[in-house]
This record gives structure tokens, sequence and C-alpha cells, in this order.
């Protein structure tokens, strides 16, 4: 029976791929043109992401248009040519989870072997999509303060997004609503894949099955109204997040971080009530690492976290919190 499920497993496994890359990729479109504003067609797009030197090649149709779909989050190279043209390159454009940015050219006449590199930045506005969200990045993700390291409480950058009444006193992760809606009606992706437990109580203490800690992501957008399609079953906000990947080259971090009751002080009601200060002792560490098996093909990307953690009550009972 296990390996009839296992075999029906690799069969069905195919055909979702297509399914995973509609929620976690991004869209860039553009059109090529001359100097005098005439489209060119079957001028030759390359779209290249740099850390992993993976390229697609494509032609712009009648109208002079390229599109390229199902991209990775990350930074492209976008490159446009054609005979009797100079080629021009643009540079460090960045692709969000979800995003669809327009990279127009306008080539120059010339030699095909000669290069114009493009200097104008890439503007992030969605002038073809009507989603609204907020795009955190791996810098904010890793600088941003964050108790406990959940990468989930930066959801409240988020315009609209406020704590969940009770949220101090139940230490439910996520409890977050976002435009009226309740924290139970949240979606969490991750990698293109459901990451919910479903949960209507709150008893698992999360509304995400893998919780990554925030070293690992690459970057995570809230989308929280218009969402495209396959997200039509969420009343909530949308929390779409992305594991980092290998690269050419190798990349990675560590980090320690301690919280021990000998370095903090008690409170001001256990002060005032005469109770001593509940122990507490907390240790948080771990590491990622991430490269090349083999390089432009095959890559690697681990993360590890681990968290020992105890605290006691005060006296009678009176729990204690710094």
């Amino acid at each position: 029976m296990h390996t009839r499920a296992f075999f029906l497993f690799l069969a069905i496994l195919p055909l979702t791929v297509p399914l995973i890359a509609q929620i976690n990729t991004g869209t860039i479109i553009g059109t090529v043109r001359d100097p005098q504003g005439a489209v060119i067609p079957g001028a030759d797009v390359t779209v290249t992401l740099t850390s992993l030197g993976d390229s697609i090649v494509l032609s712009t149709n009648e109208a002079g248009v390229y599109l390229a779909t199902g991209l990775r989050p990350g930074i492209y190279r976008v490159r446009a040519e054609t005979d009797g043209f100079k080629t021009a390159v643009r540079d460090e454009i960045r692709l969000a989870i979800q995003q669809r940015l327009e990279v127009g050219f306008t080539l120059e006449v010339g030699d095909v072997t000669e290069q114009v590199e493009v200097v104008a930045p890439v503007v992030g506005l969605e002038a073809e999509s009507g989603q609204l969200g907020t795009v955190i990045e791996s810098a904010e993700i890793e600088d941003l303060p964050l108790d406990g390291r959940r990468y989930s409480d930066l959801i409240l950058l988020s315009p609209g997004a406020v704590p969940a009444p009770g949220a101090r006193s139940n230490p439910r992760e996520a409890r977050i609503n976002v435009d009226g809606n309740f924290s139970l009606q949240n979606y969490f992706a991750l990698n293109g894949v459901d990451n919910n437990t479903f949960t209507t109580n709150g008893q698992e203490r999360s509304p995400q099955a893998v919780q990554p800690p925030p070293d690992a992501l690459q970057s995570f957008k809230i989308q929280t109204r218009t969402y495209d399609a396959e997200f039509g079953w969420s009343q909530g906000a949308v929390i779409n997040a992305e594991i980092k990947s290998g690269a050419n080259e190798f990349h990675g971090s560590g980090w320690y971080f301690l919280r021990d009751d000998k370095l903090n002080a008690n409170n001001f009601f256990n002060n005032a009530a005469g109770i001593e200060r509940g122990a507490e002792n907390r240790n948080q560490y771990g590491f990622t690492l991430g490269g090349p098996v083999a390089r432009n093909k095959t890559f690697f990307f681990f993360d590890y976290q681990r968290t020992d953690a105890s605290k006691a009550g005060g006296a009678n009972g009176c729990a204690t919190f710094p």
C-alpha cells in the first residue's frame, strides 16, 4: 500500500509544479523600440537571474513586446538585441514575489556587437496589476529587531495590519488582523506551497505549519487586496514567503541569542510586592549555508535553528514578565 502511494505521489508531483510556480514567482514584461519610437518585432531578449546564471531567451512579438513569466524573486539582468541595432543591457533589476515589472528598451542604430548599458533605474510601480501589498526584503528581515525572531511580526509594517485583541496575553504566533479581517483568516504560503495549519482555535500556537527563521528568508510579501485567482479563497491577508536558495557563490550566516534572568531586572509590580524575580533562560542559535553543487546547474541551501528555553514563575505562582 505504501509503495503504491509513493508511486502515485511521483506521478502527481510533475502536474503540481506549474500550479505552484504561479504563486511565488514574478513577471518581467517590456516593449523594444527604435529611436523613433516604432516597435521592433523579432528582437531577442535574454533574461538572466544573476545569482544562479540561469537565463531564458525570448523574442518580441508583432507589437514589440516580450513577456517573461514564472521568474523566481531575485536580481535580474535583461539584454535586448537585434540586427542593425546596438545591444542594450539593464542590470540590477530587483524582482519581488508576485511582482510584474515593466522593463522596456530603446535600441540605438549601430552594430550588434556594440553594447549600451542602460543605467536608468527600473521603477517598482506595478502599472499592470491591481494587487495591493508590501514587500519585505531580506535586509529588513535580518536588520529589524524581532523579539523571539518571528518574521511574522513584520506583517505589522503593512498598512492596515494591527495586533489582534488579546495578542499580548495570548503568545500565539502571527495574531495579526489585517484590514478588519481576523488573524485566523490570513493565508500563508512558503515557496509557493500551502503553509497553513488551518486551525480554528489556535491550539497549535501558530497558523504556519513551518516557521522559517528570519535569516533563511529571501523576502516575503503581504498582499491585502485584489488578489489573483490563485488566492481567491483567502479572506484576510496573503503572506507569501520565499526561502533563500543556493547560488554560484557560497554564502551563509550564524547567530546566537541569549536571554538570562541574571541580566534582567525585576519588574515594578514584583518589587512592590516583595516578590523575587522568576528564573528565565533562553538560548536561540542556528545557521544558514548555501552554495553550488554544479555551477549554473545545481545548488543547495540549508538552515537550522534551535531554541532552548525555560521560565519559572515568581513566588506565590506569580509569573514575571520583563
